[in-house]
């Protein structure tokens, strides 16, 4: 939903402005592993991937575009504000068998901004960002709620050397599908890398990061440390290979088991990863970059060998900026929350298609299946890891532009999850809202 009309008109700027926004729908919006995890800033942005996943200058819109922002300035302040009512049915995840679903509509107003520098003459560029939603419930099913996200990214260019460092954190009342229920959770992420271009066409670069993970209700929280270094080669303007290796450190906090209160030590493992990277531009249209290779398991219980991969293609279906397409795949490693000393496999797809119906309305869709194996991380513990998760969703969505500033959407999302094993934590949900987006 990232993808900006290439009409100058207002009412695509305006619609462009909503898409934007909707990647800052409310948090009860539960979403496969990798969007939920990967970046805890993702946790405020289920809707839009690809848009919370690199750094704040690209999951908000360009202020550029809007009428109001004649020229480039050393300084920029933008802000949006969303005002919505939405009605979710399943507010806890119940199965429908052993617990019937509760639901409630709630009110919520999400206003956000961020405050760029930069780039100066020494190269650097700063953003911070920040955003807070405030759900009041109806009925009172649920108890009102405060989400926020605040991050901050720092980046230097040089001739040929770059380095960036990345600070973010966030707290979140909302549905959370490892656990199988609506919590509280917070996270804190920190990653720093530079990059140096040797010759002409090969740029290698080094990464570290280190994201924690809390949860309320006696879940296992995690602190996860991982280095990288790769090295790329530019093939030609449209296409770069390259490969990397990687190492992580994640341990898993040895709280409570949460359903017999049975309290044990920290668990821990190590994971080490060989992968290719590439990006190709094989036309103007369509784009394709991601990595994939293998990754080792080095835990208490086993050393295991398994391939891993994060790949998009991004395609402009008919050529002209008005129907647009991005195809995402996954797979990659978790530590679980729900289940103490186990962590789990995501293998997962998606599929985001956008149109413009007319000048000042667009429609989208979006689509996703994700399969979660869960595995033990140690030997001991009392329950063995049988647990297996295929979930899905489907996601149609409409935007009306009233004027530059201002529009309207409507949102859909049904979302299931047939897990069985120990732990299971089967459910159907439908969620929908109406919003007023609006730029200042």
């Amino acid at each position: 939903m990232g993808t900006h009309f290439q009409d100058t008109s207002i009412h695509a700027r305006a619609i462009a402005l909503a898409l934007a926004l909707l990647g800052m729908c409310p948090a009860t919006a539960e979403v496969v592993t990798k969007v939920r995890q990967d970046s805890v800033r993702d946790m405020l942005f289920p809707f839009n991937k690809s848009a919370a996943a690199s750094g704040p200058e690209e999951y908000v819109w360009d202020g550029d575009e809007l009428d109001y922002v004649v020229e480039k300035r050393m300084w920029e302040l933008d802000s949006r504000l969303m005002v919505g009512i939405w009605y979710d049915d399943n507010l806890f995840l119940d199965d429908g068998e052993t617990k019937e679903p509760v639901g409630d509509y709630y009110f919520s107003v999400n206003p956000s901004f961020d405050l760029s520098f930069g780039p100066n003459d020494a190269g650097l560029a700063a953003t911070l960002y920040y955003n807070i939603e405030k759900q009041w419930y109806i009925q009172g099913k649920t108890d009102d709620a405060i989400n926020q996200a605040l991050a901050f990214r720092l980046l230097w260019t040089g001739a040929k050397a770059r380095a960036y460092l990345n600070l973010s954190w966030a707290t979140v009342n909302g549905n959370d599908v490892d656990v199988g229920t609506r919590l509280k959770r917070d996270g804190a992420q920190l990653s720093v890398g530079a990059s140096y271009i040797i010759g002409a066409k090969t740029t290698v670069g080094v990464g570290f990061s280190t994201i924690l993970r809390e949860y309320t209700g006696g879940f296992s929280d995690s602190m996860g440390y991982s280095a990288s270094a790769f090295a790329d080669y530019q093939f030609s303007p449209k296409t770069s290979f390259g490969i990397g290796v990687g190492y992580g450190y994640t341990e898993v906090d040895g709280t409570p088991d949460y359903r017999f209160s049975e309290v044990g030590g920290p668990a821990s493992y190590n994971s080490y990863d060989l992968n290719l990277r590439a990006t190709w531009a094989a036309a103007s249209r369509l784009t394709l970059s991601g990595t994939a290779g293998v990754q080792m398991n080095d835990t208490a219980y086993e050393q295991e060998y398994t391939p891993t991969f994060s790949i998009d293609v991004d395609y402009d279906l008919l050529g002209d900026g008005k129907t647009s397409a991005k195809l995402s795949t996954y797979r990659d490693f978790h530590p679980a929350a729900a289940l103490r000393k186990q962590a789990y496999w995501s293998t997962g797809i998606s599929l985001d298609i956008t149109h413009a119906l007319t000048e000042r309305t667009r429609i989208g869709l979006g689509v996703g299946y994700e399969f979660a194996d869960y595995v033990a991380i140690t030997y001991g513990n009392r329950f063995p890891a049988t647990r297996e998760d295929r979930y899905y969703y489907v996601r149609p969505n409409i935007t009306y532009a009233l004027n530059e500033r201002l529009s309207l959407s409507f949102l859909y999302q049904l979302s299931v999850n047939d897990s069985e094993g120990f732990g299971a934590a089967s459910f159907e949900r439908n969620w929908m809202g109406v919003t007023l987006n609006a730029a200042f």
